[in-house]
């Protein structure tokens, strides 16, 4: 393979590590949205601990419900956490993405010392 040969395939490379980003990106959005929408509809009207608190103390909601609403605020699923998947597979590419750029950067390099 020749360097311009590895040259035009490295940016092929990092137009698709884009593309794979993007939809990655896309994706973890979705999920996230997704468990944002669950956790609403499981809190309801409950949206801090006050309001929970109040519900069980005027016997609106069990000490059950109340314990399940709880874990949810206190786990931030209403602020639905980033996917360990998600951030171990980001944490990847971006890595993948460096190291191209670096090696890219090298080559373009060498081909300019060359032409000197």
């Amino acid at each position: 393979m020749t360097r311009e040969e590895e040259i035009r395939l490295r940016e092929w490379w990092l137009e698709q590590l884009k593309g794979i980003t993007g939809k990655l990106i896309a994706e973890e959005e979705r999920r996230a949205e997704r468990e944002r929408l669950k956790a609403q509809k499981v809190l309801g009207e409950y949206r801090t601990e006050s309001d929970i608190q109040d519900a069980y103390a005027y016997g609106v909601i069990t000490a059950a419900k109340r314990d399940k609403l709880m874990d949810l605020l206190e786990k931030g699923t209403f602020n639905a956490e980033e996917d360990r998947d998600y951030r171990l597979r980001m944490d990847f590419l971006q890595e993948d993405w460096q190291n191209q750029k670096e090696i890219l950067a090298r080559l373009k390099t060498a081909d300019m010392e060359a032409w000197a």
